[in-house]
This record gives structure tokens, C-alpha cells and sequence, in this order.
């Protein structure tokens, strides 16, 4: 049996929880995120926080507006 081995070079963590510091699944990430570092020091990690990136608004009647194009 053959095993193929990719490392990633660039990781993008995606933290979508309105829990900030107090999320059980950014915990959860972080471990995740620490032992794939602890694996390829070179990983590098790209993070967006959508709580904290300053988006847009974007609820029902925008996507509704968009629908209908």
C-alpha cells in the first residue's frame, strides 16, 4: 500500500463562532491548528475572525435582491 503525504504551506482558519474567546469549537481549532504545526513548522495560518472582520451586512432581502438578477 502507497501512502501520499501533502503538506499544506498555507492554512485558512475560518472562526465563524459569535462566542470569541469563550468557543468550544475555536478550542477545538486551535488544538487542530497546533498539531499540524507541531507536524510542519512551516505551516503558515491565514485567520479571519467574521465577527471581527468588519463585513458588510448581508441578510434575507440582500439575498433575495441577488436572486432575482
Amino acid at each position: 500500500m502507497r501512502v501520499l503525504l501533502v503538506l499544506m504551506t498555507t492554512l485558512l482558519h475560518i472562526n465563524a463562532s459569535a462566542r470569541g474567546e469563550n468557543s468550544q469549537s475555536r478550542a477545538i481549532a486551535t488544538t487542530f491548528i497546533d498539531g499540524l504545526r507541531a507536524k510542519d513548522s512551516s505551516l503558515e495560518v491565514d485567520t479571519i475572525d467574521l465577527f471581527d472582520a468588519g463585513l458588510p451586512d448581508f441578510g434575507t432581502h440582500a439575498a433575495a435582491a441577488k436572486l432575482l438578477r
